[in-house]
């Protein structure tokens, strides 16, 4: 039977994740946010990480945003490894509907506050465009993954004679801590509360297409102290 460990990544810092509480908007699905500096320089490192610890991986995916596939480029580029990056739309993030590029402020409002805090978790944003509750999401995630798990289960000819796979997915802050908090049991409506840095990385085990748990890494970073 094969171990398959997922290193779960989100995306390197961006433009967006640089504004203050003031002027932050919500990004949600928008694929065009590019990573700043510093989001390169975090990308880059992983990859030096990676080539260091002699981590190969048999399989990568990202989602449909350009800010996971820069920070996939980065880091492959780093490692020195052209590995062939698979986009997947079950990969991305929130879809807060036509809420999309608005300010974030707004969650604070009375009204809305309430309305969130009773049930987060199947709240549903936008309003004539409506979005994806976190429930969806941790749906969707879930689903990929496992679709993810089972391809590479079936696999004889990535690593001949190993029984370990490591397979690397670039997704989001939200849509990880939702796939979390459904996969681990947690409380739901605590899911968004999760801490999920940039370039914070998370590694799920499965054997065969059991998941097996806790993480031993969750939201950690050593690329960025191994330097």
């Amino acid at each position: 039977m094969y171990s398959i460990n997922i290193f779960l990544v989100r995306h390197a810092e961006t433009v967006s994740n640089k504004l203050n509480e003031t002027d932050r908007i919500i990004s949600g699905r928008c694929p065009t946010t590019p990573l700043t500096d510093a989001g390169i320089t975090q990308a880059q490192a992983m990859g030096v990480y990676f080539k260091h610890m002699g981590i190969k991986f048999s399989g990568a995916y990202a989602s449909t945003a350009l800010r996971t596939q820069q920070t996939a480029k980065h880091c492959f580029e780093a490692m020195g490894d052209p590995i062939c990056l698979k986009v997947d739309d079950n990969l991305s993030e929130l879809s807060p509907g036509d809420w999309e590029g608005r300010k974030g402020s707004m969650y604070g409002h009375d009204t809305l506050r309430k309305t969130f805090d009773v049930d987060n978790w199947n709240f549903v944003p936008g309003d004539v465009v409506q979005g994806e509750s976190q429930r969806s999401v941790a749906e969707r995630m879930l689903v990929c993954i496992k679709k993810i798990v089972l391809s590479h289960c079936k696999k004889e000819t990535d690593f001949p004679g190993s029984e370990v796979r490591n397979v690397i997915i670039f997704s989001h802050g939200l849509a990880i801590k939702c796939l979390l908090a459904e996969l681990l049991d947690e409380p739901r409506n605590d899911a968004f509360r999760t801490q999920i840095d940039n370039t914070g990385l998370t590694i799920l085990r499965f054997e065969g297409t059991e998941f097996k748990t806790p993480p031993e890494i969750r939201n950690e970073r050593p690329h960025l102290t191994h330097q």
